[in-house]
């Protein structure tokens, strides 16, 4: 008699467990996109890449955040999205300590500003750069600091 309640609690257990884990109508579908879309891989890319971005500020991982941040602008560019690169780069300003904010931020702002003839934010963003390329892990080399010279005395 024992065994017949043990048999029949272990299949109505069973059936529980089984119900739980094949119910499919509760799991939404992993969304995907085609590879062969470029633009469609870049968007993709640059919104992961800003959500780990936002992860590493929450953590006040400032250099990977920085890192993060750079990565989904150049993917946002890659889709020729500019005011969304726009938007990524000036969200790493705010969100990162000024001290922490290396010159290349403000270069690929620049390039940024440039592709949206956006002469004053251009200008800014390149006095910016040059005035921080002179730091240690800056990501500017001495040829883009005569680069952006140049650019910036045309500016003017």
């Amino acid at each position: 008699m024992w065994s017949v309640a043990a048999l029949l609690l272990l299949l109505i257990v069973g059936a529980a467990i089984w119900a739980k884990f094949n119910n499919t109508e509760k799991l939404t579908p992993t969304p995907t996109i085609d590879i062969n879309d470029k633009k469609a891989v870049s968007n993709h890319l640059a919104g992961s890449f800003l959500n780990y971005a936002e992860q590493e500020v929450n953590n006040k991982n400032n250099d990977k955040a920085v890192e993060y941040f750079i990565l989904a602008a150049n993917e946002a560019t890659k889709a020729n999205k500019y005011p969304l690169a726009r938007s990524i780069l000036e969200q790493c300003v705010q969100s990162i300590p000024d001290s922490n904010v290396p010159a290349s931020v403000y270069y690929k702002l620049a390039t940024v500003a440039k592709e949206l003839r956006d002469s004053g934010l251009e200008k800014d963003s390149l006095q910016k750069a040059l005035t921080r390329s002179s730091r240690a892990n800056s990501g500017i080399y001495p040829g883009l600091i005569e680069s952006m010279s140049k650019r910036l005395e045309e500016l003017k």
